[in-house]
C-alpha cells in the first residue's frame, strides 16, 4: 500500500497531471506529466486500485436549470441513533450530491441540487421529522459558479490544466431519457469506455459517441478530473470562507486568478449567502495553511471582512448528478 506520509515523484506527477483534464488520452496526459506512456498508465492504475484517487465526471447541472445549494450545519445534542438516521436520510436523497464532515464552526456540509430555494426547502421538509429536527445551527450558500483546479503543489510540471468551471448562468438544456442514462452511467461508472457504456445501455456505440459529443457541445459535460483521498498521502484539506465588503467584480476576478494559480488552491466557489466565496486549500502542514491565509489577507484584506477556515474530513457521499 502507498505510504500514508509520502508519494513517489511519479505518483505526484500523475495526480497533478490528471487534475481537471482526466478525459484526455493517456498519451496527452503522460506528456503533461513528463512520463513515458507505460509508466504513466501503470502509476495511474496503481493509484486508482489503492483508492488514492478516483475519476469523476464534471456535469454542469446549472445548464439543466438546477443550481447547487451549499448547506452547512451542526447537529443538536442527540443520540448516535438520531445522527445515523439524519445521515442515512440525506444520503438517500437523490438531490443531495455531496455530504462531508467538517471540523470548525460546522459539523457537516452538503451540496443539494434544486431549481430554486423553494424547491430546496421542499426537499428538506420531506425529511423524516426526527431527522429534520437534528439540525442545530445552519447556513446556506447558493452557488453561482464552481471551479476545480489541479493539485499543483504536488509536482512541478511545465504546464498545468487551467481547471474546469461549472455555473455562471442557469441554462434551459432539456435532456431525453438516453441523455439522462448516459450521465447516470458516467456518474456511477466513471471508468467505463464508450463501448462498455453502449453495451450496458443496449445502444450502438456510434449513438453513444454522438450523444456524448452533443452533451459536451451543450456544455452539460464539462470534462473529468480525479478526486483524491488526501489523508492517505499525509495532506490536509481545508475550506476557507471569505466574507467580502460589498460586491466587486474586480475582487471576484482577482480571487479566482489567485486560487487558480496558487499551488495549494484546489477549487473556487462564488456564492450568494452568509459569505461570498469558498476556497479549497490542500496543504502538507499547518504552516502552509497559515501562509495561504496571510497571503489572502495581504493581497485582499481591504476588500474582505473575514476569512474563516473549516477542516474537511470524511466524505459520506459524492455523485455529481442525478437523473
Amino acid at each position: 500500500m502507498i505510504s500514508k506520509t509520502k508519494l513517489s515523484t511519479n505518483e505526484r506527477k500523475v495526480i497533478t497531471a490528471v487534475g481537471g483534464q482526466a478525459d484526455l488520452s493517456m498519451v496527452e496526459l503522460s506528456t503533461f506529466a513528463g512520463l513515458p506512456v507505460h509508466t504513466f498508465r501503470y502509476t495511474l492504475a496503481r493509484l486508482e486500485e489503492q483508492r488514492v484517487i478516483k475519476k469523476i465526471w464534471i456535469i454542469d447541472t446549472f445548464q439543466l436549470g438546477k443550481p447547487r445549494h451549499g448547506i452547512f450545519f451542526s447537529l443538536s445534542p442527540q443520540s448516535e441513533r438520531s445522527r445515523t438516521l439524519l445521515l442515512n436520510s440525506l444520503q438517500r436523497l437523490k438531490e443531495v450530491i455531496f455530504l462531508q464532515e467538517l471540523g470548525g464552526d460546522f459539523d457537516f456540509e452538503m451540496s443539494l441540487i434544486a431549481a430554486s430555494p423553494a424547491h430546496a426547502l421542499d426537499i428538506l421538509y420531506a425529511l423524516p421529522d426526527s431527522a429534520g429536527q437534528s439540525f442545530f445551527s445552519k447556513a446556506v450558500s447558493t452557488r453561482y459558479s464552481v471551479a476545480f483546479f489541479p493539485r499543483k503543489y504536488l509536482a512541478s510540471l511545465k504546464k498545468y490544466s487551467p481547471g474546469l468551471i461549472i455555473g455562471g448562468s442557469v441554462g434551459t438544456v432539456e435532456l431525453d431519457q438516453l441523455d439522462r442514462d448516459i450521465l447516470t452511467s458516467m456518474t456511477k461508472e466513471p471508468r467505463w469506455s464508450r463501448r462498455e457504456m453502449a453495451r450496458h445501455l443496449k445502444r450502438p456505440e456510434p449513438t453513444i459517441d454522438l450523444r456524448v459529443k452533443k452533451l459536451y457541445e451543450r456544455k452539460v459535460i464539462v470534462g473529468a478530473t480525479f478526486t483524491t483521498n488526501a489523508s492517505i498521502y499525509g495532506a490536509h484539506s481545508y475550506k476557507l470562507l471569505l466574507y467580502a465588503r460589498g460586491y466587486d467584480r474586480t475582487l471576484r476576478k482577482n480571487l479566482f486568478e489567485f486560487v487558480q494559480q496558487h499551488p495549494h488552491g484546489t477549487y473556487f466557489i462564488e456564492c450568494f449567502g452568509d459569505w461570498d466565496f469558498e476556497v479549497g486549500v490542500e496543504v502538507e502542514d499547518h504552516a502552509q495553511l497559515i501562509a495561504v491565509r496571510e497571503e489572502l489577507a495581504r493581497r485582499f484584506g481591504s476588500q474582505l471582512q473575514a476569512i474563516r477556515a473549516l477542516t474537511r474530513l470524511k466524505v459520506h457521499k459524492y455523485s455529481g448528478y442525478f437523473g
